[in-house]
This record gives structure tokens, sequence and C-alpha cells, in this order.
């Protein structure tokens, strides 16, 4: 008597599942990451500058200080000039604010922050200086005064290596 074996087939299949958790899992962290990053950017109008470097790639680990105008301060003259397309001017000392990170902060909270980061990376060779980097990103209608304070800030806490953000004119 002879037994006639089937041939033994297995279900071979691709299962997706833990692939699309991973999937989603990265668009979810990339979709923070993003939104993240953006905080630190307030919505400032650059300087123009015919000599500025265009940056390639991500942004290395750096401070970004902004100063820009308080859009909820009634301003006639800076709304005026920002609706016509000119450069907004306003003097008002009240009006211009300082923000690291998306949040708001005073010149007395901006020593603090940075004398704290300056702290967190020291040149071996000399550990009263910081190698921690600072972008001030100022509004091109910002009063210099603005930027002068923040760079005598700097300058206390031993922060030396400074940027300034800019953007390149048109055409370049």
């Amino acid at each position: 008597m002879r037994i006639r074996r089937r041939p033994v087939t297995e279900n071979v299949g691709f299962n997706m599942t833990p692939m699309i958790d991973i999937v989603f899992q990265l668009i979810t962290f990339f979709m923070l990451a993003t939104d993240m990053s953006q905080r630190e950017l307030e919505q400032v109008v650059l300087p123009i500058a015919r000599q500025a470097e265009i940056e390639a790639g991500g942004q290395p680990d750096r401070i970004f200080i902004n100063i820009h105008h308080d859009r909820s301060i009634a301003c006639p003259d800076y709304e005026a000039a920002e609706e016509g397309g000119a450069v907004p001017v306003c003097h008002a000392p009240g009006h211009w604010k300082l923000s690291v990170k998306g949040k708001e902060m005073s010149h007395d909270d901006l020593y603090k922050y940075l004398e704290y980061e300056a702290q967190q990376e020291t040149d071996p060779n000399d550990p009263g200086v910081s190698l921690r980097t600072v972008q001030i990103r100022g509004d091109r209608s910002a009063p210099y005064e603005e930027v002068q304070r923040v760079l005598k800030t700097l300058a206390r806490v031993h922060i030396f290596r400074i940027e300034f953000g800019a953007t390149v004119p048109l055409g370049r």
C-alpha cells in the first residue's frame, strides 16, 4: 500500500504591521522635531547683507536670540510701513521683544539663561571663555540699542562666538 504525500505548502507572506508602525513613529518624530525647530525662529525681517554667507545643510548647535517687534502693541507707523512694503521703523523701547526658543524674555532673564548656557561648554585652555555659538536675529528695523544690549550681555557671560542673521539680496 502506497501513501501519497501531499506537498506541504506554507503561506509565506510578508507581515507589514511592524514596518507600518515604524513608519508612523518616524513621521510623528519628524513632525514634532520640525515644529520644535521652528519655535526657535520668530518672524523677523532680517537685514540685507551683500556679503552674507548662505549656510548649506542643517543648523549647527547654536543659540538663536530673536529681536522682534511686539505684535500685540499697536504701533501705527510700524504697521503702515509694513503694509506699504517699506521698512517699518519703531524706536519705542517697550515695543521690542527678545525671545529664545520661542519664549519671550527680559534682558535680565536673557542674562541668566546665557550665563547657564555659557558654562555648559567652556574652552579647555581658558575655562572662563565659552565655546557656545550665538546667532542674533534682529529685525532690520530694530533699534541698534536693542542689539547692543544683547552684545553687552553676551560679553558679560563670556560668549564671544557671535553671528548675525541676515538675508542675501535677490538675484544672488
